[in-house]
């Protein structure tokens, strides 16, 4: 999804919930659509799903609408009892969905009369007041492909944007919202559902040691534990500022953020070439002590104190001086992030735009910008499902591959969530290969600070990084 006004103001979110899509997502392995489902009790969300019948309990416990159609009148009467919000009156005109089913050029899987009664339904839902935002969360692969293309068919001649998002984005964003107010509470269910409270403190502590395990406590270590924790807080306000809508308001803490986000990632690399060079006795100054290829002299001896680390560093090499190619242009040249001219994009007849702020590649160093092209292409990055973006941000279209040149645009974002992501796998295999331990396995689970703390974090917080986080590895 592109960045969408929602974070500014808003004191409640209400999640439509496609009960029929969505049942076949939960799995009881603790996916990212039951970690979100649990939080169904917070004071500041309201869930309400489709009557569709579902399978899973957790879905059952949620309340569903009623509708009743009267197709002589065209409209539809919905009801559900929770909220106070009980009644709403909205139209029903099944020959209108027909139509549009033939009329518009959809992509595959094409949406069916029934996807656009839903959407249309949930648009009709909307509520115009302040402070309040509707979601409707959908794993519906027809509705999501086309969901800018649903937007502007059904909502293009109405005031408000129509958000429709996967339950992995409805959860990345009640997580930034219930940080943002500065709320860590946890809800879990077994029997019942329960609730543990935290602080931001400890948050942050715990957070990145969901992602980096194998440590031991020297100071180098301990400085590359405290610049994770710094990336985390900042990909929080980086998702913030994207949930606020693009513009002046939030070109520039996007900027800073970012920068400081990919100057911590450098740092992070640095430390571990340090506490490598202690660790093996080697006689390098700081100025040449890095992981970066190209004749440094750290992985050269590396090689020859530990094979499996060298090996290791060398095949994630392209991460590591793609970093530091950014960071170079943010702290010697003209600086990487300008906003962009704008992306906007065919959806077959109609030319729809996507809101973001961007790095615009124009804006780097030439010398740079090929260096970047040179080490992005080495670099697994697939077209994302339902939008027009790599994992990394790069923009390109559905068909497209994507491409680094002059013009090329890239969502800082995602850039910095993927980054951190590859970087922590990266560390976190790096150490282990050094001959650390798995510091959770060997802790005790007692003091202020548990372990039980970080599988808490791993099994119920939502955080976008947590997705692909099975909490049964955490010790």
């Amino acid at each position: 999804m592109d960045s969408r006004e929602i974070l500014p103001e808003t004191e409640t979110l209400r999640f439509l919930l496609d009960s029929k899509s969505v049942d076949t997502q939960i799995t009881g392995n603790h996916s990212t659509i039951e970690r979100f489902l649990r939080y169904n009790s917070h004071d500041d969300f309201e869930y309400v799903r489709t009557p569709d019948t579902v399978d899973a309990e957790i879905l059952n416990d949620i309340e569903a609408y009623r509708v009743e159609k009267s197709p002589e009148e065209n409209r539809q009467i919905i009801r559900w009892d929770s909220g106070g919000d009980t009644i709403h009156a909205g139209r029903y005109i099944p020959e209108i969905y027909e139509r549009w089913v033939n009329e518009v050029d959809w992509k595959e899987p094409e949406v069916g009369a029934d996807d656009l009664e839903l959407v249309d339904l949930f648009s009709e839902l909307i509520r115009r007041k302040d402070r309040y935002v509707d979601i409707l969360v959908t794993s519906n692969p027809s509705i999501l492909k086309n969901r800018r293309l649903l937007e502007y068919q059904i909502r293009h001649h109405r005031q408000g944007r129509m958000h429709v998002m996967t339950p992995s984005e409805a959860s990345e964003l009640a997580g930034i919202y219930m940080r943002r107010n500065n709320d860590f509470i946890f809800y879990s269910r077994h029997d019942r559902v329960s609730t543990y409270e935290i602080d931001f403190t400890l948050w942050y502590w715990a957070l990145p040691r969901v992602f980096i395990q194998h440590f031991h406590a020297d100071e180098y270590i301990s400085s590359m534990l405290d610049r994770f924790e710094s990336l985390l807080i900042g990909i929080d306000k980086l998702g913030e500022q994207y949930y606020r809508g693009t513009g002046n308001h939030t070109d520039l803490l996007t900027r800073y953020h970012f920068n400081n986000g990919i100057s911590l990632l450098t740092g992070i690399c640095d430390v571990l070439a340090l506490h490598t060079r202690d660790k093996y006795n080697l006689q390098i100054p700081d100025k040449d002590t890095n992981l970066r290829t190209g004749g440094h002299p750290l992985l050269k001896e590396l090689r020859n104190h530990n094979q499996k680390a060298w090996q290791h560093a060398q095949d994630h090499h392209e991460i590591i001086e793609l970093l530091h190619t950014v960071r170079n242009d943010i702290i010697h040249q003209s600086g990487i992030i300008k906003r962009g001219p704008g992306f906007s994009f065919r959806e077959h007849s109609e030319t729809i735009e996507w809101q973001s702020q961007t790095i615009w590649m124009d804006t780097l160093d030439k010398d740079d910008r090929e260096r970047f092209r040179k080490y992005y292409v080495q670099i697994d990055d697939p077209v994302q499902e339902y939008d027009p973006v790599t994992r990394w941000g790069v923009f390109t279209s559905y068909e497209g591959s994507p491409s680094i040149n002059r013009h090329t645009q890239i969502e800082p974002y995602r850039f910095l969530k993927q980054a951190t992501k590859e970087l922590a796998e990266f560390a976190d295999e790096y150490l282990r290969l050094l001959g650390h331990p798995n510091r959770l396995k060997t802790s005790a689970d007692s003091g202020s600070v548990k372990k039980s703390d970080v599988k808490r974090i791993a099994e119920h917080g939502l955080f976008p990084l947590l997705d692909d986080i099975d909490p049964r590895d955490i010790p």
